[in-house]
C-alpha cells in the first residue's frame, strides 16, 4: 500500500508531496529573491490579534486638527503606536488562514515578511511621552512606509501568479490540482 503512494527514482522512494514542495522551493529560489516565511511562535501575535480595532471617524479627525496641543499630539501618537500593530496583527492572522499553497508564492511571502517585520518593529516602540519621542516614532514610521512601497504591487503580482481562485479559500487546505498549474 505504501509503495503505491510513492514515486521511485533511482531506488529512492519519494513522496509526491515532496516533489511538489521541492519544485515550488526550487522555482522560488531561482526566479525570486524571496523565501517562504519561516514558522514563528504565535503567542505574541495572538495577543495582538485578539485586541479589538478602535476605529477613528472623520469627525474625530476634523476635531483633532482644530486645536492641536502637545498633549493631544502625544495622545494621538500613542493611539497610532498601539493601533498599527493591532491592525497589522489582524492582517497577518488573515494571511495565516490562507491555504499554504497560496502563501508559498514568493511575492505573497514577501508581503507577509514585510507585514511581520513592521509588526515586530512597531509593537516594540515604547510609550511616547515627549515631542522627541514622537519625532523618533515618525522616523520609524517613515522607514516602515519606505519598505512597504513594494507591498501592493507584490500582492497584486502574487495573486496573478498564483492563478488565484476563490475555491482555494474553501474548506480544502491543499488543492493538489492547483499546485500543478
Amino acid at each position: 500500500m505504501l509503495r503505491q503512494s510513492l514515486a521511485h527514482r533511482g531506488g529512492v522512494a519519494i513522496r509526491p508531496s515532496h516533489l511538489i514542495t521541492r519544485s515550488i522551493s526550487l522555482q522560488s529560489q531561482s526566479v525570486y529573491p524571496f523565501k517562504v516565511p519561516p514558522w514563528r511562535p504565535g503567542s505574541i501575535l495572538d495577543d495582538w490579534a485578539e485586541r479589538d480595532v478602535r476605529p477613528v471617524s472623520l469627525r474625530q479627525l476634523l476635531f483633532f486638527g482644530r486645536a492641536l496641543t502637545e498633549a493631544r499630539l502625544l495622545s494621538a501618537a500613542n493611539y497610532v503606536r498601539t493601533e498599527l500593530p493591532t491592525r497589522i496583527a489582524h492582517r497577518l492572522r488573515e494571511m495565516q488562514k490562507l491555504p499554504y499553497v497560496v502563501v508559498t508564492n514568493p511575492r505573497l511571502s514577501h508581503v507577509y515578511e514585510l507585514y511581520y517585520t513592521a509588526f515586530e518593529r512597531l509593537r516594540k516602540v515604547p510609550e511616547i511621552k515627549t515631542l522627541d519621542d514622537n519625532d523618533h516614532y515618525c522616523e520609524v514610521l517613515k522607514k516602515t512606509l519606505r519598505e512597504h512601497l513594494t507591498a501592493i504591487p507584490s500582492l497584486m503580482m502574487g495573486v496573478l501568479e498564483s492563478h488565484y481562485r476563490p475555491s482555494l479559500l474553501g474548506p480544502r487546505i491543499f488543492d493538489l490540482e492547483w499546485a500543478f498549474l
